[in-house]
């Protein structure tokens, strides 16, 4: 999102140079913009209040071997 995000901007103006409290003032508020991103996870976006509107998600936890060491994650019905 925020690759994105930054070529959004830089689309609208340069953003090289521009000084860091400027861009990331813009960064933030391009990506609260309510812009839809395509990502492999389907289509995402923010609302302003930084919810995430995605249509399809998953949950996984990480269920610990009994060596408390090593685990692997899975997904949560």
């Amino acid at each position: 999102m925020i690759v994105e995000a930054l070529k959004a901007l830089d689309a609208k103006s340069p953003i090289a140079g521009m000084p860091l409290a400027d861009l990331r003032k813009a960064l933030n508020e391009q990506i609260l913009s309510g812009a839809t991103i395509d990502t492999p996870l389907g289509p995402i976006s923010l609302d302003p209040e930084g919810e995430v509107n995605q249509t399809q998600f998953y949950v996984a936890q990480v269920k610990m071997n009994p060596d408390g060491q090593t685990g692997k994650f899975e997904l949560v019905k």
